[in-house]
């Protein structure tokens, strides 16, 4: 998939540009309860942790919801970010990218889920350490979700929904930041009102850091060629999503999004030198290479809801294409002894059909069947 850094290297510049374009008064357009928020109002909060929209104070559950309002004051980007800000919730990115995740003393660890992590409805298994960006909100569900969100999630559930096209307004925004150790981090997002109800959004950013860690070996002691980048932490990560929606007649509404995920980054856990004056640990590690996860990713789904008397119909398919490369120095020592190198290459589709009882009775139901391959 190599063909896709080309393209979304141009499409990024592209998008950027467009942006520059925009009037100053839609960079800081907000959602429509902003207002309300900023007046000290109280505002309805709503989440779809059962798999219907409800209020947040009405669930008999175990639920936090971070606004995107929040999000962006808070410069939430990272799943350090969101492990920070919710109580009994342990969540963090490994040295090779994947998530660690506890949640009331249960969760994952790398590719073994006991905490699911989703995007718009669709169980993310090969990136779930990725950056999203430009969510509506986060959700937190804590305790056992096996019952709609199937038997693997005995930790929890993490949901990331991202922010919907809306026919009504134009708008777009960019942010930006630079700082030390190279680090240079740009996002922007897009929303376009098109005919006929549809709405077509953009959001792509890019991050670059060179970390705190640095290499001093050159050259390996047993005279095999290795690296001559010293920045054995850094990180890069470029990403790109594009989605549309909108009716397609009186019952039936579409919602297609498409996203694409470019990251490197560190693969490993290393043995710092001690620093004898000090008698603490410097930032200079001895290895044979730098350690590098290479993860790129191509994902795609399709939500259609029918609308009928009393009931919701809705269907969702997604096919989400990752390969993946890691180099680990296993002895983390400079000489050439055990370097592992494991490519892998992740191919997932899902197809959902659930059904969602819209009236106002006391009893509501909701039924679901979720296929997945991988």
């Amino acid at each position: 998939m190599n063909y896709f850094k080309t393209l979304t290297s141009t499409t990024l510049v592209l998008f950027f540009s467009v942006l520059m374009m925009i009037p100053f008064a839609t960079t800081v357009a907000q959602d429509s309860g902003n207002a309300a928020s900023n007046q000290g109002l109280l505002e309805e909060i709503i989440v779809t942790a059962r798999k219907r929209e409800e209020n947040l104070m009405d669930i008999p559950e175990s639920v936090v919801a971070i606004s995107g309002l929040n999000i962006d004051r808070q410069n939430i980007k990272s799943l350090e970010d969101v492990g920070l800000l919710v109580p009994s919730l342990n969540l963090s990115a490994r040295a090779d990218g994947f998530p660690n995740v506890s949640m009331r003393g249960l969760g994952s660890f790398g590719n073994t889920q006991g905490v699911g992590f989703y995007l718009d409805d669709v169980q993310v298994f090969s990136d779930a350490s990725s950056r999203f960006g430009d969510m509506e909100r986060i959700e937190v569900l804590k305790g056992p979700q096996g019952t709609l969100y199937g038997g693997s999630n005995i930790g929890g559930a993490i949901k990331f929904v991202s922010a919907r096209p809306d026919p009504d307004e134009f708008s777009g925004r960019v942010k930006a930041l630079v700082g030390e150790q190279s680090i240079m981090d740009i996002e922007a997002s897009m929303n376009i009102p098109m005919a006929n109800g549809w709405a077509m959004r953009a959001f792509a950013f890019s991050n670059e850091n060179d970390g705190y860690l640095k290499n001093r070996n050159t050259a390996r002691v047993n005279g095999l060629s290795t690296t001559n980048d010293p920045n054995v932490g850094a990180s890069e990560e470029d990403g790109l999503r594009l989605s549309m929606a909108g009716p397609v007649n009186d019952n039936l509404s579409a919602y297609f999004a498409v996203r694409y995920n470019d990251y490197e980054g560190p693969n490993n856990v290393w043995i710092r030198d001690l620093d004898k004056n000090e008698l603490s640990h410097s930032n200079i590690v001895d290895t044979t290479q730098n350690p590098r996860h290479i993860r790129e990713t191509v994902s795609a789904m399709l939500e259609l809801t029918w609308e009928m008397d009393g009931m919701d119909v809705m269907f969702i398919t997604s096919h989400t294409d990752t390969d993946s490369t890691r180099y680990t120095d296993l002895d983390i020592r400079e000489e050439y002894l055990l370097d592992l190198i494991r490519p892998e290459d992740m191919k997932v589709s899902t197809q959902e059909i659930r059904f969602t009882s819209t009236d106002d009775g006391p009893v509501k139901v909701v039924g679901r069947n979720l296929l997945f391959k991988v």
